[in-house]
């Protein structure tokens, strides 16, 4: 997903190289990713009304906006982690 790409590249610009701390980075943001997707999944479920809203409406532009915010900040916090770790 972009969410791997986005905290490889991020664990990349910041060091070369992969490290243990970098995997754990990259399950948490995985794991950010699969928790927004199923919290989305859940308020389209609630009834047809939701389901526009989440899917074709503002909903979908405010969970895109959520999620490049989180998995950048995500990815960067956790690649200076992992960075520091290495010292």
């Amino acid at each position: 997903s972009l969410a791997l790409l986005a905290a490889t590249a991020a664990s990349q610009y910041v060091k070369p190289g992969l490290s243990r701390r970098d995997i754990v980075v990259l399950g948490a943001v995985l794991a950010a990713m699969v928790a927004i997707n199923t919290s989305r999944l859940i308020l389209m479920g609630w009834g047809p009304t939701y389901f526009k809203f989440w899917h074709n409406g503002d909903g979908s532009i405010y969970i895109a906006a959520g999620q490049t915010l989180l998995i950048a900040a995500l990815s960067f916090a956790g690649a200076h982690w992992a960075a520091r770790g290495q010292t």
